[in-house]
């Protein structure tokens, strides 16, 4: 059998396709600017907005010290000293309205954004006009994932959890169609619903926010009374979310794969017949993976 090389072009995906750009070889021009100054000082602005979310994210009371404190003290100290020794500076400053790291949420996060937005547009010497315009823009392209959170959770809400609401329903009948069926069932089961939830357009946040709730008490109560347990059965559920789910992200049509695709000239659907098999590939061995491992004592 002939290996697939560069002898052997007629056997390539993109073969008979015209225009093909190699970004690597840099005969073709990407579209690229040029990092002059004034980006590079915006990248820096970024990467510190990311940086300083970060460590406002960090539970930082969970690192605990040799003397009794946490880490939380020291990394909010000049915040807290501030307040403490010099008052009036501290109100001036708004340390009275600080929230202290570890604490921070989708206000900071917003607040960090919008100043690091007002920043990268003066450093690159934006017109109003002109920062206005992106900045709408920006934030139209995150109405749809706004939408889609808003309405996983209103969805959650209505379902209810384990104890209250209809989600009780729908686990009495899943458990009851599923009773007596083996582990290996189930996984393959649940790998298939999270095929089927990956067609339609969530994120895995919002996706695991409906979905969860349910299966997982499902999964709790399947497993209670067997040989794995239910935190062994929450587990192969939460493999089986990976596995199903991240199988359509490797050929969804999102912006990024897209914009690559644009950007080398190859066709989507080129793209899709070499993909999809190394998606089908990875959905098998993982799904293989999920089902002999209770039985090698793996969970």
């Amino acid at each position: 059998m002939r290996k697939l090389s560069k002898k052997n072009k007629e056997r390539s995906v993109i073969a008979g396709c015209t225009g093909i750009k190699d970004l690597r070889s840099g005969k073709e021009e990407s579209g690229a600017l040029p990092l002059n100054r004034r980006r590079v000082i915006s990248l820096i602005i970024f990467g510190l907005m990311v940086l300083i979310i970060v460590l406002g994210y960090i539970p930082w009371s969970s690192i605990q010290l040799s003397d009794g404190k946490t880490m939380y003290d020291v990394v909010n100290y000049p915040a807290m000293w501030m307040m403490d020794h010099v008052p009036a500076l501290g109100n001036f400053l708004g340390a009275d309205k600080f929230t202290y790291l570890g604490d921070w949420y989708f206000d900071e996060f917003s607040i960090v954004f919008l100043i690091g937005s007002v920043l990268v547009a003066l450093v690159n010497r934006m017109t109003l006009k002109d920062f206005v315009d992106n900045f709408i823009q920006g934030c139209c392209d995150l109405c749809s994932l706004t939408i889609i959170v808003a309405v996983s959770r209103g969805v959650s809400e209505i379902m209810g959890s384990s104890t209250e609401g209809m989600g009780i329903t729908f686990v009495y009948w899943i458990q009851s169609a599923l009773q007596d069926v083996p582990v290996w069932a189930f996984i393959v089961a649940a790998v298939i619903a999270y095929i089927l939830v990956g067609l339609l357009p969530l994120g895995t946040s919002s996706a695991s926010g409906i979905t969860m709730p349910v299966l997982g008490a499902v999964a709790m109560a399947l497993f209670a009374g067997s040989s794995i347990g239910t935190e062994a059965g929450q587990m192969l559920l939460v493999s089986a979310f990976t596995v199903g789910f991240n199988f359509w992200f490797v050929v969804y049509p999102n912006a990024p794969l897209m914009g690559t695709l644009e950007l080398t000239n190859v066709p989507y659907e080129r793209f899709l017949k070499l993909s999809i098999k190394f998606s089908t590939v990875l959905l098998l061995v993982g799904t293989v993976v999920m089902i002999v491992s209770p039985y090698l004592g793996l969970v």
